[in-house]
């Protein structure tokens, strides 16, 4: 099986409209949540659905969100520097966010081993969630 390396982010409203396809999750409704993870340029209708995100109801001021990577895609790290990548970032906001994101400066980073597929975490409750991932998928060898 060979891998691609692809960016993911969970499917919510784009930061900017034009150029960078980064999005935000609204989770103002407080409400346990499941959206998509989109891979490959963030357009439902040409990207690539990789898994989901779980963002749970909020519980003592935090969160807990669940990444589930679904189709064979598994998380990915730089492999010339395997001691040293955060392969999935995330930032809370407590209003929308406008402007590019810039996933490296994510308040919550963490190193998930490659080629697993699931990921339980908790950070502080707030109303957006920006949620980045760096993943692998399937594709033919050559």
């Amino acid at each position: 099986m060979c891998y691609q390396e692809e960016t993911a982010w969970a499917k919510g409203t784009r930061y900017v409209e034009r150029g960078n396809w980064a999005m935000y999750v609204d989770h103002r409704d407080k409400e346990k949540k499941v959206v998509d993870l989109i891979a490959g340029g963030g357009n439902p209708s040409s990207g690539t659905v990789v898994g989901t995100a779980t963002i749970s109801a909020p519980a003592d001021g935090e969160v807990t969100i669940k990444i589930s990577l679904t189709g064979g895609a598994v998380f990915y790290y730089d492999l010339d520097d395997p001691n040293n990548d955060d392969n999935l970032k995330v930032q809370d906001y407590a209003t929308a966010p406008k402007g590019n994101p810039a996933p490296g400066k994510f308040d919550w980073k963490y190193s998930i081993a490659p080629h697993l597929t699931t990921y339980t975490f908790t950070v502080p409750y707030n109303n957006f969630y920006g949620i980045h991932l760096d993943v692998a998928v399937p594709v033919p060898c050559n």
